[in-house]
């Protein structure tokens, strides 16, 4: 009995032994999987000059893992930190024996340029510039970030935040108006998540001329043209009644630091026929003398000569005597150049007829207020 329980004990160990044996034969000659990247992903596709990215991924059946470019062997890992200072086009390898498999992920390394912005404005005027997303190569990136914007100036008009949006498909304008002056200041876009996607622009910020009409009353007003800009200030002298008169002046003390002439300082108008050349027609600001720091303007009528007139001019409401035009100083501070409601000791101004007479006195002009900003 005992010989024939060992016998059998024997039989089954060789049995057991022989199925271990014909199972491990099927499984090393059986069929592989092929190597897979389930999943591979990068942090962000747009980032600043010098960022990282962290890029993750799952693989399966793989041997050996690449990362490309300048990370290289990457196997037993599932994620990857890497510096960007260039467009970059990042390949995961995943392989098993003759198998591999690939994925690839891209990230854009990108700034803020501006464009359209003037090389000079005059403080206070609005203007608008043109900001573009940019990738390393300089192309055009399609952002959806948020920019804020930033200035030198503290005293600047800026856009609110903006998020770009598919149909700015990079680019957007913006209006902005700069305060500060003289001198160079600096409008920056930032991304809000990614401080480091940024760009400037700067500008130099001169003064502005800004002119104030007389609130009311005046037989001749003194008021601003529609041809005036934010640097050069045009003034017309204009009948605001039926007058009648031969000759005209108006001597304005003004701030003559903030002003210059303008090229075209005196031009005459149609309420009195200033005749053919030589006209009787002049303007000045002096630099010394009695009249220093005035701008001291006439015109008359001629009698005699190319042109003369014999007798005074009927002049109807809305007739212009001259147009005077300043400019400002390059160096002009902050402050009032001239305030008719306050012109001065040294103002003077009147219509007068042939004879010599005041048909419109001094106190019958009615003056605005120049500014420098």
């Amino acid at each position: 009995m005992k010989r024939k329980r060992r016998s059998n004990q024997v039989v089954r160990w060789a049995c057991a032994i022989g199925l271990a044996v014909a199972c491990a034969c099927s499984t090393s000659n059986g069929p592989q999987a092929d190597p897979s990247i389930a999943q591979f992903s990068i942090s962000r596709d747009g980032v600043g000059a010098g960022d990282e990215v962290v890029l993750n991924w799952e693989v399966h059946d793989a041997s050996s893992l690449r990362l490309d470019p300048n990370v290289g062997d990457v196997t037993g890992q599932s994620q990857a930190r890497v510096r960007v200072s260039q467009n970059t086009s990042f390949v995961l390898t995943a392989s098993r024996g003759d198998k591999s498999v690939q994925a690839t992920r891209n990230v854009a390394v990108l700034h803020f340029e501006w464009s359209g912005l003037p090389s000079e404005v005059a403080a206070g005027t609005a203007y608008v510039a043109a900001l573009s997303v940019k990738d390393s190569n300089g192309s055009r990136f399609a952002y959806s970030g948020t920019v804020h914007f930033s200035s030198t100036d503290a005293m600047a008009q800026l856009p609110a935040d903006y998020r770009f949006k598919d149909a700015d498909q990079g680019q957007a304008s913006f209006t902005i108006a700069l305060r500060t002056r003289p001198g160079q200041q600096t409008v920056t876009a930032r991304d809000v998540d990614v401080s480091s996607i940024s760009g400037s622009a700067s500008t130099q910020v001169i003064a502005s001329l800004v002119y104030t009409d007389p609130l009311g009353g005046g037989k001749i007003r003194l008021i601003k043209d529609p041809a005036s800009t934010p640097t050069s200030v045009v003034l017309k002298l204009v009948s605001a009644e039926n007058l009648s008169g031969y000759s005209v002046g108006l001597n304005l003390p003004i701030d003559a630091a903030k002003v210059k002439a303008n090229a075209l300082l005196i031009t005459p108008g149609d309420a009195l026929i200033a005749g053919d050349a030589p006209q009787a027609l002049q303007a000045v600001i002096p630099s010394s003398g009695p009249l220093k720091g005035v701008l001291a303007t006439g015109l008359s009528q001629k009698a005699s000569g190319a042109g003369a007139v014999p007798s005074d001019t009927s002049i109807s409401p809305g007739k212009t005597f001259y147009t005077i035009r300043l400019d400002v100083a390059p160096a002009a501070e902050l402050g009032t150049v001239f305030d008719g409601s306050a012109p001065g000791a040294k103002f003077a101004a009147a219509l007068i007829n042939k004879s010599g007479d005041d048909t419109v006195r001094q106190a019958d002009f009615a003056i605005g207020k120049l500014e420098a900003f």
